[in-house]
């Protein structure tokens, strides 16, 4: 489908975004990470399905036998109201800062899944 032209982009939703979901090792741990940065609740905890509601889409987490090897194609973007306060709690969740940028940083969190802040 081309939607390079106004006239090829559709116009009524035939879907809604139910959950993001993201790929990981351990969807405890992740979920648990994502939880705390997040404010999310756990709704279902489990090691191979974590998933996290309260917000404007459910994230999920789903154990998959495979590392991650390469950049996500997909990320979270995070509003936050302090940068700096955010950047601090991330890193002390064990997050690692990759780069900064004016208005928003880019992280990893302990599982190696690329994320932003935005200020």
């Amino acid at each position: 489908m081309n939607t390079s032209h106004p006239e090829h982009v559709v116009t009524t939703a035939v879907a809604t975004i139910a959950a993001v979901t993201i790929d990981c090792t351990d969807a405890l741990a992740t979920g648990t990470f994502w939880s705390q940065l997040t404010g999310l609740a756990i709704d279902h905890a489990g090691s191979e399905f974590t998933s996290l509601s309260g917000g404007p889409v459910n994230v999920c987490f789903v154990a998959v036998p495979e590392e991650k090897r390469v950049k996500n194609r997909v990320h979270l973007d995070l509003r936050v109201e302090s940068l700096p306060d955010a950047e601090d709690r991330a890193v002390a969740l064990d997050a690692r800062i990759i780069e900064r940028f004016d208005g928003w940083t880019v992280l990893v969190d302990p599982f190696g899944n690329e994320f932003c802040l935005v200020g």
